[in-house]
């Protein structure tokens, strides 16, 4: 259902692209100019090129795929809200899209270690620093990234990263001081990639939750619809939710009038949102305890 979601809402030219013939053709190209060396030093600085051409490939890319989903009003996707399967199908993509970065990193930057491995030696060490540190700052940027609207302050956020990343990783494999702090390193890195997805991904649930529910904009239209004495219709999610709130906000409704107009409106909830949100909205229910508190039917004997 994750992957389904995430066919579903990504598109398919872009999955392409980024999951499959960026990572294999910049592994094959790397890969090609490290088969002519065969040294340590020079496969070491091929995945510092790697790290840095496919970190700044992760941050502008994602620019064109989910774009600045953290910004209120920026989500671009509100015929999901339109079902009552959207907000779980987002979430799954959210969550695939995390998972994927990993996968696509380490494509290429095996691809670029198969002819160290072959020809001089074991690549695990070197393999594993690359593929850890550039999937973390892949998923960290994220929390950053996904609030820049501006494509120019993207492809400074790209540069950045992809700088940082590259000189990183040819730092760490070829100073002497470092390498044999090198497992140590990936250690940590390896820590660092399953609390990056979980604190990106709450992170990004949160903001697509405000998205979905705007509820400050949401009380001041149900506020002019009640000076108004107007009711809003009941297909769209946001207007069930007026619909609703009219009723405590209208305040020329009669209690007996409120009551009606509840009994109407209580079919029309399916989703715990719009239950909550109008159920704290109800002051005259605090106000008419003895009116509208259910009470108990007498029971009938059974015999």
């Amino acid at each position: 259902m994750m992957i389904k979601d995430y066919r579903a809402i990504t598109n398919g030219k872009y999955r392409l692209v980024c999951n499959v013939l960026i990572p294999i053709i910049l592994g094959v190209i790397l890969a090609l100019i490290d088969i002519g060396v065969r040294k340590y030093y020079v496969t070491a600085v091929m995945l510092g090129v790697g790290a840095a051409l496919m970190t700044a490939i992760e941050v502008m890319a994602d620019y064109w795929g989910f774009g600045a989903i953290c910004v209120k009003g920026c989500l671009g996707m509100d015929y999901l809200k339109t079902s009552t399967k959207g907000k779980a199908m987002l979430r799954n993509a959210l969550t695939a899209d995390l998972l994927v970065r990993p996968a696509r990193i380490a494509i290429c930057m095996v691809i670029v270690t198969v002819p160290y491995g072959i020809m001089v030696g074991n690549p695990v060490r070197l393999l594993c620093l690359s593929i850890l540190l550039t999937a973390d700052i892949s998923v960290w940027a994220l929390n950053i990234t996904r609030y820049v609207q501006n494509v120019q302050v993207m492809s400074l956020l790209s540069m950045l990263s992809s700088g940082a990343s590259g000189a990183a990783i040819i730092y760490i494999t070829i100073s002497s001081g470092l390498q044999k702090f090198t497992w140590l390193i990936v250690a940590a890195l390896a820590v660092l990639l399953p609390v990056g997805i979980y604190v990106t991904r709450r992170h990004m649930y949160r903001k697509v939750e405000a998205s979905y529910l705007d509820e400050d904009n949401i009380r001041k239209i149900a506020k002019a619809a009640a000076k108004e004495n107007a009711f809003a219709d009941t297909f769209y999610y946001e207007e069930k939710m007026v619909k609703g709130m009219v009723i405590e906000y209208n305040r020329k409704l009669s209690l007996k009038q409120r009551l009606s107009l509840l009994d109407e409106f209580v079919p029309l909830i399916d989703n715990w949102a719009i239950c909550d949100c109008c159920a704290a909205t109800y002051k005259f229910t605090l106000e008419n305890l003895d009116e509208v508190s259910i009470k108990p039917r007498p029971r009938t004997s059974v015999m």
